[in-house]
């Protein structure tokens, strides 16, 4: 109980400050629909909601710490000291809590997603313009790791353009692969060109893959001018396009997550386990496509590796 409370209180200081500075995505102009700012609104909207929750969960625990106050034999099982109508009323309010703090670790995770979300981004986008990857040890590699998983197993990816008039997360990360989109398509007829020309080298001798000490300087001079000049930084392009466009798919999966999990939530009677059965089922009647089973698939991998905030929490409370 002590846990529940101290976790609650820890919620209340953020609930006026979210209210004052929340606003919606929705009211954001296209002009001002970057990134950084939808992210964070779309947190204060998630600690919004997480606050309310504390707010009412706050009556519940008044309630229960009343039928607790009423066990005054030490050492004796509370539900011995109780009487059959208060058993129930702490059953129920039991039940309603948990369901309350199940509710606060998906507005925590949907934290989680978006601050992870932004991290794919920053780190694609230094891949793409600095060729810079973080290293093995760096907290970083996780989250690159999943953009490189992503890049191998999400087939067929198309550029999605946002269709609303509104600001939305998709518009936000639609905007940041615009560059690259037309890098890629005034650059076509040249790498059209410097390809047929690889590919030329490669079948004057026969070779299916390039060994470059087989050729002669002149020609090795033209497969660089080709590597270096043409075909990588086009091969940049499509990869940041790439990745752009699976953050978007993850983005999507994370409000699937998010919403299935709220209707889990009212059904579940405060059973964590519960949790992920509308997912499940909607898998189950081949409602997803492939490409969203992985993006589906990678958040619960997520979970493991990065928790939400509120899991590090309860955490140390516990200690």
């Amino acid at each position: 109980m002590n846990r529940v409370i101290a976790l609650l209180f820890f919620m209340l200081p953020v609930i006026a400050g979210a209210a004052e500075r929340g606003m919606k995505v929705s009211d954001l102009s296209l002009g001002r629909c970057e990134l950084r700012e939808v992210i964070a609104r779309k947190q204060f909207e998630s600690t919004d909601r997480a606050a309310a929750i504390a707010e009412q969960t706050l009556p519940l625990l008044k309630e229960l710490e009343v039928i607790n106050s009423k066990g005054t034999v030490p050492n004796k099982p509370i539900k011995d000291q109780l009487s059959a109508d208060d058993i129930g009323k702490f059953a129920e309010l039991s039940q309603r809590l948990k369901s309350a703090q199940i509710s606060q670790l998906m507005e925590s995770r949907r934290e989680r997603d978006l601050k992870v979300m932004e991290r794919m981004v920053m780190i694609a986008d230094r891949d793409y313009r600095w060729q810079e990857q973080p290293e093995e040890k760096d907290p970083d590699f996780i989250i690159y790791s999943a953009i490189q998983l992503l890049r191998f197993t999400v087939k067929d990816v198309n550029i999605n353009a946002p269709t609303s008039s509104m600001c939305t997360l998709e518009y936000a990360l639609h905007s940041l692969e615009t560059e690259a989109i037309d890098k890629l398509n005034s650059g076509n007829a040249q790498l059209e060109t410097a390809i047929k020309q690889f590919r030329s080298i490669l079948a004057k001798y026969g070779m299916e893959k390039l060994d470059r000490s087989r050729l002669s300087k002149k020609e090795l001079e033209t497969v660089n001018d080709l590597m270096n000049g043409v075909i990588r930084p086009m091969q940049r392009h499509g990869d940041f396009i790439k990745d752009i466009e699976n953050i978007k798919l993850m983005a999507r999966a994370s409000d699937i997550t998010y919403e299935s999990n709220k209707q889990d939530i009212a059904f579940s009677g405060g059973d964590i386990s519960a949790i992920g059965a509308t997912i499940q089922r909607r898998n189950k009647n081949n409602e997803f496509t492939e490409n969203m089973q992985i993006a589906l698939g990678l958040w619960i991998k997520i979970n493991e590796k990065i928790p939400a905030d509120i899991v590090n929490e309860w955490g140390n409370l516990k200690q």
